[in-house]
């Protein structure tokens, strides 16, 4: 929710013709989650080079100060799952995804279904 709020808060930004802050919102939500790091795309594309600029700077800070209190090692498990998570796709039965989609028609020898996923029920049991 915070992430969505920091996008808004940045296109809102850009559009009141505050290209620093913009770039600097949309650089921590990116610090956040991943996805919103495409959002600077637009700002280099239509030649907004101090928006760009901003997220490029706040963005390598924040990375920067991260690897700085955390380590690099910690970084690197995480870059190394994140590459395994991205060739994977969730499908359920009520999934209508393109990717799912293309990965039932095509790949559903290679998919790992999960038929009775116990562990939904143990975790809501535990929460009582």
């Amino acid at each position: 929710m915070f992430v969505s709020f920091l996008i808004v808060l940045g296109v809102e930004r850009h559009r009141a013709g505050a290209p620093l802050t913009a770039g600097a919102v949309i650089a921590l939500a990116a610090s956040i989650k991943l996805y919103p790091a495409l959002l600077a795309l637009p700002f280099l594309a239509s030649g907004n080079r101090r928006a760009f600029g901003s997220f490029v700077v706040i963005g390598a800070s924040l990375g920067g100060l991260s690897i700085a209190l955390a380590g690099w090692p910690l970084h690197s498990l995480f870059l190394a799952e994140v590459g395994r998570i991205s060739g994977t796709v969730m499908s359920t039965i009520h999934t209508y995804s393109f990717d799912a989609i293309i990965g039932q028609m095509f790949f559903a020898d290679q998919m790992q279904m999960i038929h009775d996923p116990n562990f939904i029920a143990s975790a809501a049991d535990e929460g009582q």
